[in-house]
């Protein structure tokens, strides 16, 4: 049943990436010609449109930037951190409770330089919030950005070495307004 609970919200994802417009895959900056990435911006626009193309019935609740710093389970497997998004029945931690968690980053903030940062913070914390007792049934890195074919097959490499896909996806958002894909 979970595998059909993410699936619908796998595909809400998908669908609601390609109505992501320009102006908040890169935010327009004043008194200039100048456009800049703004992972908050991003997010809160994907959140909208996750929200209105999830069915109305759907059975988990689908939340943002969730602070696990002080949650018991949580704290003491993984530490304090704080998702960009979490499907989950809120206030539970049963075996069927927690969905999907998601973290995105811009192509740029998309570091893979340095252990505990960017991008490969989020992948610790992916792997952990899926791999504690009745964690996440499945993770997912999200990166926007326009094409930079270099850094991402560094970022896919880090993934591949670092990542179970069979628990964790990433997902390239390359171009607003087109759906993001799964990287062969």
């Amino acid at each position: 049943m979970r595998q059909q609970h993410f699936d619908t919200f796998f595909e809400a994802l998908l669908t609601s990436t390609e109505s992501i417009k320009e102006k908040y895959f890169q935010l327009p900056v004043a008194y200039g010609e100048e456009y800049i990435y703004r992972e908050r911006a991003y997010c809160y626009e994907l959140y909208h449109q996750i929200r209105n193309n999830l069915p109305d019935n759907y059975p988990y609740l689908f939340s943002g930037e969730v602070n696990k710093a002080g949650h018991p389970d949580v704290a003491g497997h993984c530490g304090g951190i704080i998702p960009d998004f979490l499907v989950h029945n809120a206030g539970h931690m049963g075996a069927e409770d927690n969905l999907v968690i998601i973290e995105v980053k811009t192509i740029i903030g998309a570091d893979i330089s340095t252990e505990g940062t960017g991008f490969l913070k989020d992948i610790d914390t992916i792997n952990c919030m899926t791999s504690m007792p009745n964690g996440y049934f499945k993770g997912i890195l999200l990166v926007y950005g326009f094409d930079n074919n270099e850094k991402k097959r560094k970022i896919k490499e880090f993934y591949r070495e670092r990542c179970n896909p069979e628990n964790v996806l990433l997902l390239f958002h390359n171009n607003p307004l087109e759906k993001a894909i799964v990287p062969l």
